[in-house]
């Protein structure tokens, strides 16, 4: 097996143990009722958020009644094409499998109940799961079945003399580090950070590529057979391979071991001293430096005792040389590698891959090569990016643009593959390849030419040119409109039934919205675009019919303890606000709290709506959202606001405070004359004369306005409770969150 093979992918492949589905028709019960009160998620479903918090690698898998879409716009806590994956696998139930390392994480939307969570509990970092902004990590993992419960084994690899030792081998099962062997126990860390680095292949088998040396070794959990055991160098130190303590290095290494893979020359046959043309006694043959080296696609690998130059033959015909008194083991290669650290030797702009490695002592060489197939071929233009995928190995790709937007695409059609987005300046590309190598756009000024998807403000064009070489159908759009709402057409995993050029624009409640970006997909998801509309803030949101008296709408108070909001109708007609979206964390992006109020609601004139969040009980609500956990009632302050059906500012208000900012403010005019006469308007204007001489009367008065913002604050909690959930996290429309 070559290292080179090995492509880094991570999915858990844990099958669900009986039992952990209990509480599924409970919490489905609970979701109904609460969905007669008020329909107040979105179409979507609830976001569900995976955060790891420190160094190493999180595998997950978890199942759901219900549908899951991935989330691509979170930022580092988006959902990847390249390492996450969605499978229905039956009607109404999903598998979920995905990884996700180092501080950031992933997000998807779900509608259903969560009926199983299973990760790599004893190698994990810590992490956090939250479903619409409520921390529910202890329920989530309360429904992983520990690994140690599982039927598995333990493999040490342990060097017993001074080396470096690099193997890789394969598992017909999944494969958790084990962290708890002292000395031979593998590193928490990730393939990038110099670890020993962990993968399922899509066959459903496993492999591990890593490295131990001078009388140190690794250690990992194997949940299958061991398929094969490789290693790769010349100057190995001692080992030994354990299998459950007993010592299987015979009869692993008799299933066969790469001596050499053709790179140190000699056409990869270095057992006798022989030239190519069977001549003993060629005195002209240059020098053979005794080095080992390891060629990637994008770097090199070289151990010898001394050598001075490394020479880089790159796949667009550029040479990249490192010179210096080199001794030892170093790395040279493309800094947009992901298998290469800041201390390694490397060069920045992308010139290919390498097609031959050469290393020199003076007059004494070595040399490696990769042959023409064996990696990722990228030209760059503009808007994108052309490859061609190496032999026998699939590529997953994200490409990412200067405006914000993004694709993704799990490449199955044959090579070549245009990748681009027309109009739009692409500003890098990450590719799922074994050394996963990221590729930027050396020039942002150039020119992307005309949109290939143009927006329209409340509608949008997704043109045949979107796609490059890719079929131009697709299976769903999803609008993103300004104000936080969306409306889906068609069906993430369903079949490719719409072409290009299609026009979407809003419906029935979001007529008339703004759009602020466009997701399509396509392949069953292995295709996906989020595409920013360019031209949002030049845009007016239109008003649909029915919204004439919003501006009579107040928000007239919080009551963060009781879990409410009151919402004041200051005029003579009554106002229908259907559709509405009450926005509990208004201008926070990193917690969506919204929800929608019910068709059919209105109110009176004159007269109040209270809305209750649902985590405390209100008898005369008007409407009732679906929230357990605490939402007004913490420790920070809130602004809580109200948005009609285009995504606009109706009111704002402080979970402080009992009234509008925009009501609470005083106006005082100060007229220097023999008296002093302050105007102060809260709603009521009122006049307050203070006759306060003074010694020299000024015969021309001077009017000086001053503005004084006053906050009224109602009831400050002095107890935040503590919700301790128990239960399973349901999104709202089968159950509780």
């Amino acid at each position: 097996m070559d290292l080179s093979d090995i492509s880094r992918r991570g999915f858990l492949g844990v099958t669900a143990v009986g039992g952990v589905a209990a509480g599924l028709g409970r919490e489905a019960s609970r979701g109904t009722a609460k969905a007669e009160r008020a329909n107040a998620q979105s179409d979507d479903g609830s976001l569900l958020e995976i955060v790891t918090e420190e160094e190493g690698t999180l595998f997950y898998e978890f199942e759901v009644a219900g549908r899951v879409m991935k989330v691509f716009d979170r930022g580092d806590d988006s959902a990847e094409l390249r390492n996450d994956d969605v499978d229905e696998e039956r009607s109404e139930q999903v598998t979920v499998t995905g990884e996700t390392a180092n501080g950031q994480g992933d997000s998807y939307r779900f509608s259903g109940t969560m009926v199983d969570f299973e990760y790599n509990d004893e190698s994990a970092p810590s992490f956090t799961v939250q479903l619409d902004g409520e921390d529910v990590t202890d329920r989530v993992t309360a429904l992983d079945t520990p690994d140690s419960e599982y039927d598995r084994d333990l493999f040490e690899i342990r060097t017993e003399s001074d080396g470096t030792l690099y193997y890789d081998f394969l598992v017909d099962g999944r494969v958790t580090k084990a962290l708890d062997e002292g000395e031979n126990s593998a590193e928490r860390g990730t393939a990038d950070r110099g670890a020993d680095d962990v993968d399922r292949f899509r066959d459903g088998t496993w492999g591990v590529l890593g490295s131990a040396s001078d009388g140190y070794g690794d250690a990992f959990y194997l949940y299958g057979p061991l398929l094969d055991f490789e290693y790769k160098t010349d100057d190995y130190p001692e080992f030994r391979l354990l299998l459950n303590g007993e010592d299987m290095t015979d009869e692993l290494l008799r299933r066969g071991r790469v001596e050499d893979d053709g790179r140190n020359g000699d056409n990869g046959d270095d057992r006798d001293d022989d030239d190519d043309d069977g001549d003993d006694d060629d005195d002209d043959a240059p020098e053979e430096l005794d080095a080992d080296i390891q060629l990637f696609c994008y770097e090199v690998n070289v151990d010898a005792e001394s050598y001075e130059e490394v020479a880089l033959r790159m796949s667009d015909g550029s040479t990249q040389r490192f010179t210096g008194d080199y001794g030892g083991e170093n790395r040279f290669g493309f800094s947009g590698s992901g298998s290469v650290r800041d201390e390694d030797e490397l060069f920045t702009e992308y010139h290919g891959w390498v097609r031959e490695a050469v290393v020199s002592d003076g007059s004494a060489t070595a040399s490696a090569s990769n042959e023409p197939g064996s990696c990722l071929d990228v030209s760059r233009e503009c808007s994108g990016i052309t490859m061609e995928d190496p032999d026998d190995v699939n590529v997953d790709v994200s490409l990412y643009f200067a405006d914000g937007s993004a694709k993704g695409l799990d490449v199955r059609e044959p090579s070549p593959v245009e990748f681009v987005s027309p109009g739009r300046v692409f500003d890098r590309a990450s590719f799922d390849t074994p050394d996963e190598v990221v590729i930027r756009n050396d020039d942002t000024s150039c020119d992307p030419g005309e949109y290939a998807t143009t927006f329209d403000c409340t509608e949008v064009t997704v043109g045949e040119e979107e796609f490059g070489s890719l079929p131009p159908q697709f299976a769903m759009a999803r609008l993103l409109f300004v104000g936080g709402d969306t409306q889906t057409f068609g069906d993430q995993l369903g079949p490719d039934d719409f072409s290009a050029p299609r026009t979407f624009a809003g419906t029935d409640e979001h007529e008339g919205k703004v759009i602020e970006r466009v997701q399509i997909a396509a392949d069953g998801g292995d295709v996906f675009f989020n595409l920013v509309n360019p031209d949002v803030d030049d845009c007016d949101p239109e008003t649909p019919d029915g919204e004439n008296g919003a501006d009579d709408i107040e928000c007239a108070e919080v009551n963060a303890e009781a879990e409410y909001v009151v919402f004041t109708n200051t005029g003579d007609s009554e106002v229908d606000v259907s559709g509405y979206v009450v926005a509990f964390e208004y201008g926070n992006s990193d917690t969506d709290q919204r929800r929608t109020i019910p068709d059919g609601t209105t109110i009176d004139a004159g007269g109040d709506l209270i809305i209750a969040t649902g985590a405390e009980p209100v008898d005369d609500a008007d409407v009732t959202f679906d929230y357990e956990g605490e939402v007004l009632n913490n420790d920070e302050t809130d602004v809580v606001a109200l948005l009609d059906t285009g995504g606009n500012e109706i009111c704002t208000i402080s979970s402080q405070s009992t009234a509008t900012e925009t009501e609470t403010e005083t106006e005082t005019e100060t007229e220097t004359a023999t008296g002093t006469t302050t105007e102060t308007e809260t709603g009521t204007a009122t006049d307050t004369p203070t006759d306060t001489p003074t010694e020299t009367p000024t015969d021309t008065p001077t009017e000086t306005p001053t503005d004084t913002p006053t906050e009224t604050p109602t009831d400050t909690p002095t107890e935040t409770p503590t919700d301790t959930p128990t239960d399973t996290p349901t999104d709202s429309s089968t159950g509780s969150e």
